[in-house]
């Protein structure tokens, strides 16, 4: 608990002595903790009342008056006002508008970094009660010491570095530039600054979108991006019967596809903006289902692709993915689908003569 006496001789001419409000937000920020920021206007013009000082922001919160048979506090500040300002990390991310689209998500919960339910209260003892008490303030805190707003993100010097010295994948991108800093090599930034992987991988992906975007078609950007990923190995794109594009990833988890000997092979739709399907061949290996391979499979605008020309076109595009495994190396015995009969068709591509044994279910 602290004391303040005579506070009133503080205030500037701006800040009404009538306004408890305005005061104890003064406090907070002249008096108990400088701050660098002034006053931030709403959305109705009114100032708001709102402290940054070290990284930590307090907003006002509630305004309450102390019941006279109130426990756990002083005799002498029952039946006072209090002000209540808390910690919060509400104003660091800019307010975005509201949607017209009805496909959007919409009244999201305001993200917060620190988590912190620290509070200041500002205790106006009643005059009437205890005469003796006027002018006199009283703080109490409750906050507990955290990493502030001034330490998050990643500092403008790390961002030109990531853009500088790209990397294929952001787990390099992040031993790199955690190497770099405990080196020195970035000036004006302390050897002890943690960056996560998260804040890493935000400006390492905004770098590859433009490194990777040489063409105005996204299949063409996705090819280049895929080309460029280490994991990545058996890429093929083909633009007949229609676009689709495959790859596969199971020298990243070495896998031997040779061994391989059961494959489970399903699909899902509208996964991203664009109208796409997306195939994949997840192998089991000692027990454990394993991605091995995937597939994207252009859909038309406004195409019913249950018509007889669709389902051909998308038969021939799983097929020349099946082949692309079987050059790999993927002879499997069993084979699990669901009762899509393009999946189902095109799996014949492994010839009897391996004891291929289908399966179809519905795969959840």
């Amino acid at each position: 608990m602290h004391k303040i006496i005579d506070v009133y001789t503080s205030l500037p001419a701006s800040v009404s002595r009538t306004d408890l409000r305005a005061v104890s937000t003064f406090l907070i920020n002249e008096l108990y903790y400088p701050v660098k920021a002034a006053y931030l206007p709403l959305e109705d013009g009114q100032p708001a009342q709102r402290v940054f000082h070290r990284g930590y922001r307090f907003r006002f919160h509630e305004k309450r008056t102390v019941s006279k048979q109130s426990k756990g506090i002083p005799i002498y500040l029952a039946g006072s006002q209090v002000y209540v300002f808390r910690c919060c990390q509400r104003d660091i991310h800019a307010p975005s508008k509201k949607s017209p689209d009805f496909n959007k998500t919409r009244n999201r919960r305001v993200r917060e970094d620190m988590h912190c339910r620290g509070e200041f209260r500002v205790y106006f003892p009643s005059e009437a009660d205890y005469p003796r008490l006027k002018h006199h303030v009283f703080l109490l805190s409750f906050h507990n010491w955290h990493r502030g707003l001034e330490n998050t993100g990643v500092p403008d010097a790390c961002r030109q570095w990531i853009q500088q010295n790209p990397l294929p994948s952001c787990i390099q991108q992040r031993e790199d530039l955690m190497s770099a800093i405990q080196r020195g090599d970035i000036p004006g930034v302390d050897k002890d600054l943690y960056i996560s992987p998260t804040h890493v991988r935000y400006w390492w992906l905004k770098g590859q979108r433009t490194r990777n975007r040489v063409s105005d078609d996204s299949w063409v950007n996705l090819e280049n991006a895929l080309r460029q990923d280490p994991k990545v190995c058996g890429l093929q794109f083909n633009l007949e019967p229609r676009k689709h594009i495959m790859w596969f990833i199971h020298d990243h988890f070495k896998v031997d596809l040779k061994d391989v000997t059961e494959v489970f092979i399903d699909a899902t739709y509208n996964t991203a903006k664009d109208n796409i399907h997306l195939y994949s061949i997840v192998g089991e290996e000692t027990g454990y289902g394993v991605p091995l391979g995937f597939m994207m499979v252009e859909v038309r605008k406004r195409e019913n692709t249950q018509r007889v020309t669709g389902m051909r076109e998308i038969l021939q595009c799983n097929k020349s993915f099946y082949l692309q495994a079987k050059a790999l190396g993927l002879y499997p015995r069993f084979v699990h689908t669901d009762k899509d009969w393009s999946e189902i068709s095109a799996s014949m591509v492994w010839p009897p003569s391996s004891s291929l044994i289908l399966e179809s279910k519905c795969l959840a």
